[in-house]
């Protein structure tokens, strides 16, 4: 099962782009509605709400009145770490209970809004962003009944460009018609995500050459390879870093390293990274954007080392 994240800041067309992946084949999980879902008249997130912040945020007929909800909590920054508190754990377990329910084959869109914002990157195995610039946003936002200064102040509390682009393995430029966007969305589909999840339900890792998609830079790309190994092999894998040749870096595949107690991990233990197996001490990343191979070696001194010393003391 691939799990890729989607996201992007309002107005980047984001929930354009989830609509077009399903509709390629891609099963959406929308962060947004399963956060509206988890607080429904009648559930426990809802009576855990009302005692937080009191009646007040109710309508009449006893349903969460999210606009008045949402004037509570903007500009106060407790109070929204303590909404957040509530509604992102019953997010994420009714997330997992719906992506329980999946097929393995199935490639899983989860449009998520606050990946970039809440460190999330590296819980998927591709990270989508969708991005335009803040002039564009604006007056999309405007159009869909924003105010100019409300538009204004909901980017400025959002993540920025740059965070973004640290975040994307794939960012889509949206400035253009819808029909460009979705040419642009078809070929990333055809050409990187679908291949992925081929990839990674067979077991087969990505050629250098196979590279396709519009890939953001090399040393962000690396960042997060890292940072999915470290989650995906946490309390196994240690000292995850990238190996250089000389001065410069290989261009067509990413040399990572790292030691571990015991370095023959299991065939499947870092297929949560995009990683499948090619020995039992090495293994590939199946991504076809991203070609990048990890090496394996036992915790503390490289095992030639002694052998070295003891040639160097006779």
């Amino acid at each position: 099962m691939l799990h890729v994240g989607l996201t992007g800041g309002i107005a980047s067309g984001k929930s354009t782009v989830a609509a077009i992946l399903s509709e390629l084949g891609g099963v959406l999980i929308d962060a947004d509605r399963i956060a509206r879902d988890v607080v429904e008249q009648g559930t426990p997130g809802l009576d855990a709400v009302k005692n937080a912040f009191g009646r007040g945020v109710l309508r009449p007929d006893g349903s969460l009145d999210r606009q008045r909800l949402a004037q509570r909590v903007f500009s106060d920054t407790d109070a929204l770490r303590t909404l957040n508190g509530i509604v992102h754990p019953l997010v994420r377990e009714e997330t997992r209970a719906r992506i329980s329910q999946l097929p393995e084959d199935v490639v899983v869109i989860n449009d998520v809004p606050l990946i970039v914002e809440n460190g999330m990157a590296a819980q998927y195995h591709l990270v989508v962003v969708v991005g335009a610039s803040v002039s564009v946003r604006i007056e999309r936002a405007v159009l869909r009944g924003l105010s100019r200064e409300q538009a204004t102040a909901r980017i400025a509390a959002q993540a920025d460009d740059e965070a973004r682009r640290r975040a994307a393995d794939v960012w889509l430029d949206n400035e253009g018609t819808e029909d460009q966007l979705r040419s642009v969305v078809e070929l990333m589909w055809r050409a990187r995500i679908v291949p992925f999840a081929e990839n990674l339900a067979a077991g087969h890792w990505a050629e250098p050459g196979e590279r396709t998609g519009a890939s953001t830079g090399r040393d962000s790309a690396v960042e997060r390879l890292i940072s999915r190994i470290e989650r995906s092999g946490e309390g196994v894998l240690s000292r995850v870093r990238e190996k250089r040749r000389g001065a410069e870096p290989r261009l067509d595949v990413i040399e990572l390293r790292a030691r571990a107690a015991d370095p023959d991990l299991e065939a499947d233990a870092l297929l949560p990274a995009g990683f499948v197996q090619v020995r039992p001490t090495v293994f590939a990343n199946a991504d076809p954007g991203r070609p990048a191979v990890l090496k394996i070696k036992p915790s503390g001194d490289d095992p030639g080392t002694e052998i070295r010393r003891a040639t160097r003391s006779a």
